[in-house]
């Protein structure tokens, strides 16, 4: 499968120095840190459809600064 995207400078450059580093394709720099990213969106998700509003505000009343 092949995508394409745009990507800002910053992070490209940084991806490249590291893939340059490690000997490896710059593609499979992003393709690993996308794949570490994979399991905290799942857990995202979860707590969303555990969530909702009302649980929300509720957390907000019961919570305070001192």
């Amino acid at each position: 499968m092949s995508i394409s995207f745009d990507i800002p400078d910053e992070i490209y450059n940084e991806a490249r120095s590291l893939a340059e580093a490690h000997h490896l394709p710059i593609e499979e720099v992003f393709v690993t840190a996308f794949a570490e990213q994979l399991p905290a969106w799942h857990r995202l998700l979860e707590r969303k459809a555990r969530g909702g509003r009302a649980k929300f505000l509720t957390v907000l009343d019961h919570s305070y600064i001192s």
